[in-house]
């Protein structure tokens, strides 16, 4: 054998070895449209659930309050502070402002103003103001608040726990029972109005499928942010591809931009576990190449999503993508 033709062998070994490394293959279709995750919060959500909540800023959480109560609103810029004690706590910090805004009246109750109590600690029916607890800053109400209510309510073995969620609390914390109602409504409508974002999530993520056509068409091709490259399956039928946000995320819409080699068939899939995939409830069909843009209709909040392909148009022997983008508008 000659030097070139032992090098070109060589070459062909190793596409085939990388090849066989990039496919990752996914389990036969397992679809329930009842579990599509949405952004709807009960008095009986986990408040240590921060599903899809990861990403939430202080400055969108401001603007979400911003927007529910545009004046007559104390609460505005306590968003970083409601974030960062979320985060140390392990707490949804939709839950935190939403409870302060029920409890403070949006931060235009007395304790609020001149006590820095945002959650009525220590507030009872018979001394509301002068058995209130003063703290030296809102942010230490907020953390102070916040240790309390984690250390006592939302502990198994704290001396008020009935469980990591609303109705629980309710039975020791407010003798109110549409104390847990009014919140829950709140962290919903927070929820529905934080503000969209124009970053792709999938931009750069690891990304997988069921199949390549070679080292050239690699499944991270797909959402590497250029339309110059392209990941393509090797064959038709069923294959698939998806890509993982590293964390749940809370998105709405998702762009496929086809090569001529399109899927006339698919279907956009999400999942949490890789085991158990969920869809939006119907099949798209297209009959050209090019960019489409999917609005699902509700927010999904997973981590890991993707296209399921059935069908191509028949000229070719392969699906290939361009890129996928998803987002929250």
């Amino acid at each position: 054998m000659s030097n070139k033709a032992s090098i070109s062998a060589y070459l062909n070994v190793c596409v085939r070895l990388l090849i066989i490394v990039s496919i990752v293959m996914i389990a036969s279709p397992i679809f329930d449209h009842a579990a599509l995750a949405a952004t709807t919060y009960t008095i009986d959500s986990y408040l240590t659930d921060r599903s899809g909540v990861d990403s939430i800023t202080g400055a969108q959480l401001d603007t979400a309050m911003r927007t529910m109560r545009p004046s007559n609103n104390g609460l505005i810029g306590l968003g970083q502070i409601f974030v960062d004690v979320a985060r140390e706590k392990g707490l949804n910090p939709l839950y935190i402002a939403a409870h302060a805004a029920w409890e403070s009246g949006w931060g235009t109750s007395a304790i609020f103003i001149y006590k820095n109590n945002l959650f009525g600690y220590g507030a009872y029916d018979r001394c509301p103001y002068s058995c209130a607890l003063k703290f030296s800053s809102k942010a230490d109400g907020v953390r102070y608040g916040m240790t309390y209510i984690k250390r006592d309510y939302l502990t198994s073995n704290g001396k008020y726990y009935h469980g990591l969620y609303l109705r629980g609390m309710n039975v020791h914390y407010a003798t109110d029972q549409n104390w847990k109602n009014g919140i829950a409504s709140i962290m919903t409508s927070l929820s529905s109005k934080i503000p969209v974002t124009s970053t792709n999530l999938v931009l750069k993520k690891s990304a997988f499928s069921s199949s390549v056509q070679g080292f050239g068409y690699l499944a991270t091709y797909a959402n590497d942010g250029n339309i110059g490259t392209r990941w393509s399956s090797r064959g038709t039928g069923f294959q698939s591809w998806y890509a993982d946000m590293g964390s749940s995320q809370s998105f709405n819409q998702v762009v496929i931009r086809w090569e001529t080699a399109y899927a006339k068939k698919y279907a956009i899939v999400f999942s949490n576990d890789r085991s158990n995939w969920y869809w939006r409830g119907n099949y798209e069909y297209i009959s050209s190449a090019g960019a489409y843009t999917h609005n699902l209709g509700f927010t999904a909040t997973y981590r890991y999503v993707g296209v399921w392909m059935y069908e191509g148009p028949g000229n070719y022997g392969n699906y290939s993508m361009y890129e996928m983008e998803v987002y929250r508008r």
